[in-house]
């Protein structure tokens, strides 16, 4: 599958869907996984991208390297819930990467929450 993720951080590990999306940076793509898969990185002070294995492939099927990724951030608020176990990761990649998708995911931040739509 295209936008399938593998994502491994020190003590988990699990799978989520990649999706691009507008948000603050250009090349970026929110990728959905299960809480619990992610949960670890919520209490880290470290950088997250140092903290997760992410495995995902551009339009030509190759892995894309970790140095291509420029940034990953959790996604807080109305996001996920402990109960759903639902989570999304803000992941932005190196403009010389590009993954094609029929479909985009807004990602706003308002004053109160961050919103995705």
């Amino acid at each position: 599958m295209k936008n399938l993720v593998f994502i491994e951080t020190y003590n988990r590990h699990g799978s989520g869907i990649i999706f691009p999306c507008r948000a603050k940076e250009e090349n970026s793509y929110i990728v959905i996984t299960n809480y619990h898969v992610i949960r670890d990185l919520n209490e880290t002070s470290l950088n997250i991208r140092d903290c997760v294995n992410m495995e995902f492939y551009d339009n030509r099927g190759r892995k894309i390297d970790i140095e291509y990724i420029k940034n990953i951030e959790l996604a807080y608020g109305e996001v996920f819930d402990n109960e759903t176990d639902i989570a999304a990761l803000l992941v932005v990649l190196d403009d010389a990467i590009h993954i094609e998708f029929e479909d985009y995911v807004c990602f706003e931040i308002s004053q109160e929450a961050q919103v995705f739509t």
